[in-house]
C-alpha cells in the first residue's frame, strides 16, 4: 500500500493505492491520525487507486470516521473502483460516511455540510409503525417543554407522515387532525380490480410490477388534502424520507421534490399499494430496506440521534390475502429492524438514544382512535430519557 497526503484549501486528502489489508491498514490509520492531530479534522480518503480492501481496511476507515467526528470534523471517501465500491456498499459503510466519485465532489461537500457550526445537532428518526408513529408527537411534546428542538427529522413508511407534518411546522393538534386525514381505513376501501384480475385471468389481463391489491386513489387524495403541492424546500426543519428502489433493493433517501410523491413512495407496502415512480426510480415502502433509518443522521455527522422504533404487530388471525401480506411484511421488517439497529449502534461516533414506547393495549394498523393514548406513551418514553439527553447537551 502507498499513501500520499496533500492539502486542498483547509482539507487533507489522503490518496491511497494498491492493497488495504491487515498488513497495511495500520499505516493508513497512522497517516490519517497524523493529519487529525495536526488540526486537519476534515479529510478526504481517496481510494481510487485501491485494488483490494479487506475487513481490516474497513475497520480502519470506520475508526477514522469516528476520530474525525469526535474532533469536530468529518471524513469523506472517494472511490471509482467497482470492486471497492461493492465492498463499501455491502458492508454498509456508505450508510455511515459519504462516498463520492471524485476528490472535487468530496471536497465541495464540506462547504454545504449540515454540520457547518459547532452547536450540537439533534436528529429525530421515526421508524415504520403505522398509528404507533404518533408516539413521536408525545416525544416532541416533552422536548418542546424543555425548549429542545430538532435540527433534522427522518421518517420511514408510516413514520414519514408524522415526520413531514412536524417538519412543516404544524402544531401538535394540527398533526393529530391531519394524521386522521392521512391514515385511516378509507385509504384501503377501494380495491384494484385490474391488478387482482391479472392474478385470476393472467391470459387476459397482463401482470406487471405495479401490482397492488388496493387502489391508491383515496390515499393520494388524503395526502394532497394535507400537503398539496408543498415540497421539501417548504419545510421549516430539514426533512428526509426513506423509500426502497424496487428494481435494485437500495435504500433511497428522498430530500427533494413534492412531499406527496415522497410520502406515497415511502408507504407503498408491497402487495397492498403499488410501487411509485419518483425522481426516475420505481419506489416501494422504505421499511423494506431500512425500517429505522438512523444511518441518515449518522452520515450527516449528527451528535445526538433520538431513534423512535416499533416492532410491527403480527395479526392474531390471518383471514384474508391482505392480512397475509401484512403478516409476511411484518416478519421481514422486524428482523431487518433488529439487524440494522444493532449494526448502527455499534458504528456511530456519538450517541443514539433508543426510544421504544411500551403499549399495554393492542394498536392495530388504522386505530386512529388510539392516537391520544399512543402520544401519551411516546411522551412517557421520552420523559424517561430526558435527564440523560439534557446532560449530553450540557457536556
Amino acid at each position: 500500500m502507498k499513501t500520499e497526503v496533500k492539502h486542498v484549501d483547509n482539507y487533507a486528502v489522503v490518496v491511497v493505492s494498491e492493497s488495504v489489508d491487515a498488513l497495511t491498514a495500520p499505516d493508513l490509520a497512522k497517516a490519517i491520525t497524523e493529519q487529525i492531530t495536526r488540526g486537519h479534522i476534515n479529510l478526504v480518503v481517496d481510494l481510487a487507486g485501491v485494488d483490494f480492501m479487506s475487513s481490516a481496511g474497513l475497520r480502519t476507515l470506520l475508526g477514522a470516521v469516528k476520530e474525525s467526528r469526535s474532533n469536530g470534523g468529518d471524513l469523506r471517501i472517494t472511490s471509482s473502483n467497482p470492486g471497492v465500491d461493492k465492498v463499501l456498499k455491502m458492508s454498509g459503510f456508505n450508510n455511515i460516511a459519504k462516498v463520492f466519485p471524485s476528490q472535487a465532489e468530496a471536497i465541495a461537500s464540506f462547504g454545504s455540510s449540515f454540520m457547518s457550526d459547532t452547536k450540537k445537532k439533534i436528529a429525530l428518526v421515526i421508524g415504520a409503525g403505522s398509528v404507533k408513529c404518533a408516539a413521536a408527537l408525545g416525544l416532541w411534546k416533552a422536548l418542546e417543554r424543555e425548549d429542545i428542538h430538532f435540527d433534522m427529522i427522518v421518517g420511514c413508511s408510516g413514520g414519514s407522515l408524522y415526520a413531514a407534518a412536524m417538519a412543516m411546522g404544524f402544531s401538535l393538534q394540527e398533526c393529530i387532525d391531519n394524521t386522521k386525514k392521512l391514515w385511516n381505513r378509507s385509504i384501503t376501501q377501494k380495491r384494484n380490480w385490474r391488478a387482482l384480475a391479472s392474478i385470476l385471468l393472467p391470459g387476459v389481463v397482463k401482470f406487471n410490477n405495479q401490482f397492488s391489491m388496493i387502489s391508491d386513489g383515496p390515499m393520494l387524495k388524503s395526502f394532497t388534502s394535507v400537503f398539496g403541492e408543498k415540497t421539501f424546500a417548504d419545510t421549516k426543519t430539514p426533512l428526509y424520507v426513506m423509500a426502497t428502489d424496487f428494481e435494485t433493493g437500495e435504500s433511497i433517501l428522498q430530500h427533494e421534490g413534492r412531499l406527496v410523491d415522497a410520502l406515497r413512495a415511502s408507504v407503498a407496502i408491497p402487495y397492498i399499494w403499488s410501487a411509485w415512480q419518483h425522481n426516475g426510480r420505481l419506489l416501494i415502502d422504505g421499511a423494506a430496506s431500512n425500517p429505522l433509518p438512523v444511518d441518515v443522521p449518522i452520515r450527516e455527522g449528527v451528535d445526538i440521534i433520538l431513534a423512535m422504533g416499533f416492532q410491527s404487530p403480527l395479526p392474531s388471525r390471518i383471514k384474508s390475502v391482505s392480512r397475509y401480506a401484512f403478516y409476511i411484511n411484518s416478519l421481514m421488517t422486524n428482523n431487518l429492524l433488529n439487524a440494522n439497529f444493532a449494526f448502527h449502534n455499534a458504528v456511530h461516533h456519538a450517541e443514539i438514544i433508543s426510544i421504544f414506547p411500551e403499549f399495554e393495549r393492542s394498536i392495530r394498523l388504522f386505530d386512529t382512535d388510539q392516537i391520544p393514548y399512543v402520544i401519551e406513551q411516546g411522551e412517557k418514553a421520552m420523559q424517561e430519557q430526558l435527564p440523560y439527553l439534557k446532560r449530553l447537551l450540557e457536556s
